[in-house]
């Protein structure tokens, strides 16, 4: 029995040791229950956010070719980081949305916020406004006016949403002529920087300008334009966003279970030490295996040190586009005048290419076709780059190309404009399309109406020289009884040379008269006539000399 006492001793400080390390394995540390509820935070706003950008053709993105203008360097950085915004607005394309409406003012954007807000109610509003303002109407507007429009714009955003936070950017440098509007541009963003209200943030633009590198032509800017505009727009966006929605920060660092266990364990093994010595190393080496699985937790701390790297990586994206593509675009509507002009869809749009001297159109190199919002594109890439390149717009079922309008090509037909020696830049132009005209072009023919000239031609009136009226009649007058009358008419032909003929006709007894002198009782008539002698004894003949009548005293005559 003795000898069997400690060898029990033994099994049962060993069942004991096995039953408290299997205790201490399955209950749980406190601090790692407790922490997973610390980790969660409640949004200070609905996520995501939204976002509107509001301006003139610069917020669109003119003169970009990656699309959207500076909403690329701000969406792509945005995805970049997670970022928990949703961009609003009712123009869809280029994507993302926004309301950059193409040579709207500040006054007209003013007067469409109702309509912006109605559809979209934004979070966050970025506002760069006033281009084409100064481009449009410089010649009547001073900086001040500007300002003062740019306050009733901001206005009206504040009293549609007072909790609304604004980034506010200056407008780029304008190059164009006349001199004035790059005055008007410097002054104008001058006074935007003064501008100060609750949960508004002022982004430099006017400055970070280089105009010779950053503009696509004097008004709009190229892509290492945009790409300046939006790095000086994004830490107010990253700021406000994360402010308000940092959810994807809050749970990216969970796991908070590491190296709590192994500590209890260690309590039990002093009193073990006199003789089982054998028996209590297996106990430990079970208990100490777990420790290293928690070494392999903070792996998940690596997620958040790649996620900040794309921001390093965002510029020299863009850089290789603009040296390899030359981009065609713009819009087709329905309508000539362009406040009242509709998008319209299906619109075949064709780019040709061709050398000098070739006869146009050239070689077709794309075409395509106008999208529901009225957009059509053609991109051509080398070697597909002509010196001459050519956009040709086909007429719409029912419609006619009625105009064209381009803002830095030359336009040769009434449906196709032309480049020579284009840039590698973005080239934009509208088509217009409407409802062929009635071919009003008939009205020219009352250009027949000098047909009634030709009453003036004397060969109608050529015809009345068979009229008696300027016949003379000379009447001998010797005695009182024997009355001869001698009728003399004058027959006037188409050679204008009247040969008058006498004829005399008795009206009695002839009898010899020899002092027989005929007076002729038109005037008009004795003047150019000699005065017949007629003799009695047979029919008197009278020879005029074939001088002709002035034309000035026989036409009267005839007409009586």
């Amino acid at each position: 029995m003795s000898e069997c006492s400690p060898l029990r001793f033994l099994t049962r400080l060993l069942l004991a040791l096995l039953l408290l390390a299997a205790s201490l394995r399955v209950m749980p540390p406190a601090a790692a229950v407790a922490a997973p509820a610390a980790a969660v935070a409640a949004p200070a706003a609905t996520c995501p956010l939204k976002v509107m950008p509001i301006g003139d053709s610069l917020t669109y993105g003119v003169g970009s070719l990656a699309g959207p203008g500076y909403r690329h360097t701000l969406n792509f950085r945005a995805n970049a980081v997670n970022l928990q915004i949703a961009w609003v607005g009712r123009q869809t394309s280029p994507a993302p949305n926004h309301e950059g409406n193409r040579g709207y003012s500040i006054l007209e954007l003013t007067a469409e916020l109702d309509a912006m807000f109605n559809a979209n109610m934004p979070d966050v509003v970025i506002l760069m406004a006033g281009s084409a303002s100064i481009n449009e109407g410089y010649a009547s507007l001073s900086a001040d006016q500007l300002l003062a429009q740019l306050n009733t714009l901001l206005d009206a955003i504040y009293t549609r949403n007072p909790g609304v936070y604004v980034i506010l950017a200056s407008i780029p440098p304008i190059t164009r002529d006349p001199p004035k509007k790059g005055e008007l541009a410097r002054d104008y963003s001058a006074l935007i920087r003064t501008v100060t209200r609750s949960r508004l943030y002022y982004a430099e633009v006017y400055n970070i300008i280089n105009t010779t590198t950053d503009m696509a032509d004097g008004l709009h800017l190229n892509d290492s334009g945009y790409t300046k505009v939006g790095g000086a727009m994004w830490p107010f966006l990253q700021n406000i966003a994360q402010g308000l929605c940092p959810a994807p920060v809050a749970t990216s660092t969970p796991t908070p279970t590491p190296t709590v266990t192994p500590t209890p364990t260690r309590t039990p093994t002093p009193t073990h030490t006199p003789t089982p010595t054998r028996t209590p190393t297996p106990t430990h080496t079970p208990t100490r295996t777990p420790t290293p699985t928690p070494t392999h937790t903070p792996t998940p701390t690596h997620t958040p040190t790649p996620t900040r790297t794309p921001t390093a990586t965002l510029t020299p994206t863009l850089t290789p586009t603009p040296a390899l593509a030359w981009r065609f675009w713009g819009y087709a509507y329905e309508g000539l005048p362009r406040a009242t002009a509709q998008p319209l869809a299906g619109v075949q749009v064709h780019l040709y290419g061709r050398a000098e001297g070739e006869a146009p159109p050239g070689l077709l190199l794309r075409s395509a076709s106008s999208q529901p919002s009225g957009y059509w594109s053609l991109l051509a890439v080398q070697p597909w780059v002509y010196p001459i390149m050519r956009v040709e717009v086909e007429n719409a079922p029912g419609l006619v190309v009625t105009g064209i309008w381009s803002e830095n090509g030359e336009i040769v037909a009434s449906n196709a404009v032309e480049w020579l020696a284009p840039s590698p830049v973005v080239h934009w132009s509208e088509l217009y399309l409407d409802d062929p005209t009635p071919t009003p072009t008939l009205t020219p023919s009352p250009s027949p109406t000098p047909t009634p000239t030709l009453t003036s031609t004397p060969t109608s009136t050529s015809t009345p020289t068979s009229t008696s009226t300027p016949t003379a009649t000379a009447t001998a007058t010797p005695t009182p009884t024997p009355t001869p009358t001698a009728t003399v008419t004058f027959t006037a032909t188409a050679t204008d040379t009247p040969t008058p003929t006498a004829t005399a006709t008795p009206t009695g007894t002839p009898t010899p008269t020899p002092a027989a002198t005929a007076t002729p009782t038109a005037t008009a008539a004795a003047t150019d006539t000699p005065t017949p002698t007629p003799t009695p004894t047979a029919k008197p003949t009278l020879t005029p000399t074939p001088t002709p009548i002035p034309h000035h005293l026989w036409l009267p005559l005839l007409l009586l």
